[in-house]
C-alpha cells in the first residue's frame, strides 16, 4: 500500500469492492473501460498494482466516440499509450454516436453514446472472455445518477443508483457478464489525488463544461445550487441511493419469485398469467412489469410510469385489446394471458397480397419477409398464446387458402363472439391505425376469414371439442 494518505484511501476502497465480490462470480478476466479520465485512469493503474496479489487478467477498453475532433483522437492516443507502459492488451476504436443517435431515433446524444460504448464493452468483453467490465463511475457519479433519476420521475430504481457490482442486462439475462464498479464510494476529487500524487498524467475532456448536456448541467449548475441549502446534500442523495437499493433489492426478490409462478417467456415474446398476476401487490407487478420490458428490449430506455401502468390496467381490457409500447414492443390482452411480444406483424403486403396469395396446405409459404407454416398436428391439450400461432378446425380448411389484405366490407365473427363485426370496427376497436390495416395479413378460406393474424381467430375456425386433430398455423420472419 503507498505511503500517501490519499492515494492509499482510493486504494482501500478498490481492495474493499474486491472483496465484496460475490463468491459465486469467479473474477480474474476484466476488461476495464478506460477514457483517460482522472477516475479511469485511477481506477486503471490501481487495478494494475494490485493484479499478482488478485490473480487479475487485465484488457483495457477505450472507444473514441468520433465527437472532439482531435482531442478525442488524442485521448485515443494516450489511453493506447497508458496500457503499453503497463504491459496490458487494448482495444481501442472509434465509432460515430451521432449517426447512431439518428439510426435509433435517440433524442439524447448523451443516452446515444452510453448505448453504443456498452455494447462496445460487452463485445469486447465477450471477445476476450471477460467475466466483468470494470468502470470508474465514483460517488459523485453516482448522486448526478440519482438527481437525473429523480428529475425524470424514476421509481425505486432510479433512486438507488448504480451498484457496485451488478448484473450486465436484464435481471432475468442468462448472461455470465457483469458491471464492476469499485469506485462509488470515492470522490472526482480522491481520483485526481491518486494520480497526482502518484505522478500519473491523466485527460481533461472539455466536453464536462458543455451544459447542453443534461448531466454535465446537474453537474455544474443544480449541485452547487443544492449545496447552498443543504451542504451536506451529496451525503444525502447517496444515503438515499443505499436505502432505496436496500428496498429494492427486498421487492425485487418477491418479483423474481412471482415471475416463476405467472411468467412464460416465448421466443420474442413474454406471457403473464392474469389470474396469478392479479393476485399480486401492485408494487410487485410494476416491478415485474419493468422486468419484463427490460427482458424483452435488452433497456429501460423511453419506458415511462404511464406505459407500466398501461400494463397493469390491460388486465381489465377485453381480449383483443393491443397497445404500442417504446422499442417496438407491444402489449396485447387475450382471455388468460397478457402477452408483450416484440414480433407482432409489420407486414408489408404489397402487390401480391393485394390479389390475395394462395397458402400450401400442409407445407410452407414463404411471403414478403414471412414464412406461413401449416401442419396437421394432435388436438393440444392446451392451446400456444403466441399471437402469430393459431389453431383451426381441420374442417374449416376444405377448399383453396388464401393469405389476403383488409378490403373495405370485410366482416367476420372474433373468437368468443356470437355475431359478426365489420373488420374495419375490429380494428377501431384494438386501435390498430388505419394506415396499418393492410399490412394485417387475412387467413381467408371459402371467402371466409379465419384468422386476423396477430390479433383473433374467428369463432368458427375454433377446434372442435370432439375433434382429434387440429391445423397448426405458425408466422415466422425469415
Amino acid at each position: 500500500m503507498n505511503e500517501n494518505h490519499k492515494a492509499a484511501h482510493l486504494e482501500v476502497a478498490l481492495l474493499k469492492a474486491l472483496g465484496r465480490i460475490p463468491a459465486q462470480c469467479k473474477l480474474r478476466k476484466l476488461v476495464v473501460a478506460v477514457s483517460g479520465g482522472p477516475d479511469s485512469t485511477a481506477l486503471l493503474h490501481s487495478l494494475a498494482s494490485h493484479r499478482k496479489e488478485w490473480d487479475l487478467d487485465l484488457h483495457v477498453a477505450h472507444l473514441d466516440h468520433d465527437f472532439r475532433g482531435q482531442e478525442a483522437h488524442d485521448d485515443a492516443a494516450f489511453v493506447e499509450t497508458m496500457a503499453k507502459k503497463l504491459n496490458l492488451p487494448a482495444t481501442i476504436e472509434q465509432t460515430d454516436s451521432f449517426e447512431y443517435q439518428k439510426l435509433h431515433s435517440i433524442s439524447s446524444f448523451e443516452e446515444a453514446s452510453r448505448e453504443v460504448r456498452y455494447h462496445f464493452l460487452r463485445t469486447v468483453a465477450c471477445k476476450v472472455g471477460a467475466q466483468a467490465v470494470a468502470v470508474g463511475h465514483t460517488a459523485d457519479d453516482q448522486m448526478e445518477t440519482i438527481l437525473m433519476h429523480i428529475i425524470r420521475g424514476s421509481g425505486l430504481d432510479g433512486l438507488q443508483g448504480m451498484k457496485e457490482f451488478s448484473k450486465w442486462g436484464s435481471p432475468r439475462d442468462d448472461a455470465k457478464l457483469q458491471v464492476f464498479r469499485p469506485l462509488l464510494s470515492v470522490t472526482k476529487i480522491d481520483c485526481q489525488s491518486y494520480c497526482e500524487d502518484l505522478g500519473i498524467p491523466y485527460r481533461d475532456d472539455s466536453s464536462n463544461t458543455m451544459n447542453q448536456f443534461t448531466r454535465n448541467k446537474i453537474r455544474n449548475t443544480l449541485i452547487p445550487l443544492l449545496e447552498t441549502i443543504n451542504p451536506a446534500i451529496r451525503n444525502s442523495l447517496i444515503r438515499l441511493g443505499y436505502i432505496s437499493s436496500k428496498t429494492n433489492e427486498y421487492m425485487r426478490k418477491h418479483a423474481v419469485k412471482a415471475w416463476d409462478r405467472v411468467v412464460t417467456s416465448h421466443p420474442n415474446s413474454i406471457h403473464i398469467d392474469k389470474t396469478g398476476f392479479i393476485k399480486l401487490d401492485i408494487a410487485i407487478q410494476h416491478i415485474l412489469v419493468r422486468m419484463i420490458y427490460k427482458s424483452l428490449t435488452g433497456t429501460l430506455r423511453k419506458l415511462d410510469q404511464k406505459h407500466v401502468t398501461y400494463v397493469v390496467d390491460a388486465i381489465n381490457k377485453s381480449p383483443g385489446a393491443q397497445t404500442s409500447l417504446p422499442n417496438g414492443l407491444t402489449c396485447v390482452t387475450q382471455r388468460e394471458y397478457l402477452v408483450l411480444t416484440t414480433n407482432l406483424l409489420q407486414f408489408d403486403p404489397g402487390p401480391t397480397l393485394n390479389s390475395r396469395t394462395i397458402v400450401n396446405i400442409y407445407g410452407q409459404t414463404t411471403l414478403n419477409g414471412w414464412t406461413i407454416t401449416t401442419e396437421l398436428v394432435g388436438k393440444p391439450a392446451t392451446f400456444d398464446t403466441d399471437p402469430l400461432i393459431a389453431y383451426m378446425d381441420p374442417s374449416v380448411l376444405e377448399g383453396p387458402v388464401f393469405i389476403k389484405n383488409w378490403q373495405p366490407g370485410d366482416r367476420f365473427r372474433p373468437l368468443g363472439m356470437s355475431n359478426e363485426k365489420k373488420l374495419q370496427d375490429f380494428f377501431v376497436d384494438n386501435k390498430i391505425p388505419r394506415a396499418g390495416r393492410t399490412q394485417v395479413p387475412l387467413f381467408e378460406c371459402r371467402g371466409k376469414i379465419l384468422w386476423v393474424v396477430g390479433y383473433r381467430l374467428s369463432e368458427i375456425s375454433k377446434v372442435r371439442h370432439d375433434s382429434k386433430e387440429a391445423v397448426k398455423v405458425t408466422f415466422a420472419k425469415y
